[in-house]
């Protein structure tokens, strides 16, 4: 699920997302985690009928490149902003099953690589580049994971992922992708305001 939605909302721009007029802030808040934050007015968020054409026309793309089928679990909880089809914001809490799913640092560095893999296969030409470290926010320890895709000369798709498995078992992700630097900043910052009650 987590590699489906992620590597979805990548490949997103290719696909054609639909574009949302600008709207207030929006507070968000998630009990699950403890999460409070506030999305910038210029990133609505997706109603449930555009957010799963979404989803579908990313996981298309991401079979194709794969030859093989994704499932796409219920998308029904995942938050999706877009500012337009090049700059979205996806936040993100499921429960995690370590019977399942096994080590969580070993499951997200799994995730990493299969992204990392997708882009090459849809992007043979360009540039692509990938850090993974982690970063403190509100006092939480979270992997970061950043990758980088130069299209061509003019657009650079940029990925800044966040994960964190909560003690209560919840899988937490928060993920901008963005080819607009302005925008990027603009969804990072709002994301690094975050608090967390502990």
């Amino acid at each position: 699920m987590r590699f489906i939605l992620l590597t979805a909302l990548f490949l997103c721009f290719i696909t054609g997302c639909k574009e949302n007029s600008k709207k207030p802030g929006l507070k968000i808040v998630d009990p699950a985690v403890g999460l409070t934050m506030t999305v910038p007015g210029s990133f609505p968020r997706l109603d449930q009928e555009t957010k799963k054409e979404t989803f579908q026309k990313g996981k298309r793309a991401i079979d194709k490149l794969h030859d093989s089928v994704f499932v796409l679990s219920d998308i029904q909880k995942v938050n999706l902003f877009s500012h337009d089809d090049n700059n979205m914001f996806i936040l993100n809490t499921q429960d995690y099953d370590f019977k399942t799913q096994g080590d969580f640092r070993s499951a997200i560095n799994e995730v990493n690589k299969l992204v990392y893999e997708t882009q090459i296969k849809n992007y043979p030409a360009s540039k692509i580049d990938s850090a993974s470290s982690k970063e403190i926010i509100d006092g939480v320890e979270f992997i970061k994971f950043v990758l980088n895709a130069k299209v061509n000369n003019d657009i650079t798709m940029h990925m800044v992922n966040y994960s964190k498995l909560f003690k209560n078992n919840k899988d937490f992700t928060a993920a901008v992708v963005f080819t607009d630097e302005e925008l990027g900043k603009e969804m990072l910052k709002a994301f690094k305001a975050a608090t967390f009650k502990k």
